[in-house]
């Protein structure tokens, strides 16, 4: 199902970029909060990410735009322990990761303007970039220190719907302006994607000498809250 809704998206935008193109420009600037979902979520421990998203927009016609975001999220630090009980560990561990996450997504929008309110949905996919940097250290051992980075690139696809609310346009509509108008802009989206690698904080121990770990596979779903402005050129 999340191949072919990938599929489906091209074939979308290209249906409607049948309509006749109009030369107006928007930028859109949110602050954005992240909350992962599905197995994610088991690694980030209910952490929110925080960040901000950047939309440039092209009206294709009346209702619809073509646009490229991008988004950068950072998931905050996570923290976990290792007791030593002379079973599982032979060492107190103590455990920090940070992990982030940027994409670009193409796709297109269909809103309609009722009186200064534009309440739209959108379509997206593209490339996540994820990295993750850890640091493993005993309370014992001084010498018993370790760092270690996840990084690669998936997939991502998803929907949205949020709306825009008119804030400011000038009076004289005749008048040629750099801005045409301003807007609140507010959004929910929520992303399916392919699967990322991170550190399993719970696998970290210190046995037989040895400092031993396992990686976790996640897929990247997430749920995003995007609040800023919107200016149209």
């Amino acid at each position: 199902m999340r191949h072919a809704f990938s599929k489906l998206l091209p074939l979308a935008i290209l249906l409607i970029s049948f309509g006749q193109l109009q030369a107006k420009l928007d930028v859109t600037a949110d602050a954005t909060l992240g909350w992962p979902t599905g197995k994610l979520s088991d690694y980030s421990y209910g952490a929110i990410g925080i960040g901000g998203t950047v939309r440039a927009a092209v009206k294709l016609n009346s209702y619809a735009k073509v646009f490229v975001q991008g988004r950068c999220l950072d998931l905050g630090l996570d923290t976990g322990f290792t007791p030593r009980d002379n079973y599982y560990s032979d060492s107190n561990l103590d455990i920090v990761s940070d992990s982030y996450m940027i994409s670009v997504n193409p796709g297109i929008s269909l809103g309609k303007n009722f009186g200064g309110v534009i309440p739209y949905i959108s379509l997206m996919g593209g490339l996540t970039y994820y990295a993750s940097l850890s640091r493993i250290s005993s309370r014992e051992i001084a010498s018993l220190t370790m760092l270690m980075e996840t990084k690669g690139t998936t997939w991502q696809a998803g929907g949205g719907f949020g709306a825009k609310i008119l804030l400011w346009a000038p009076d004289d509509l005749g008048q040629a302006r750099l801005v045409d108008s301003v807007y609140f802009d507010f959004r929910f989206e929520y992303f399916i994607g392919g699967d990322v690698e991170y550190l399993d904080i719970r696998s970290v121990r210190f046995s037989f000498n040895k400092l031993q770990y396992d990686n976790a596979i996640y897929g990247s779903e997430m749920l995003t809250v995007n609040i800023g402005m919107a200016v149209r050129f």
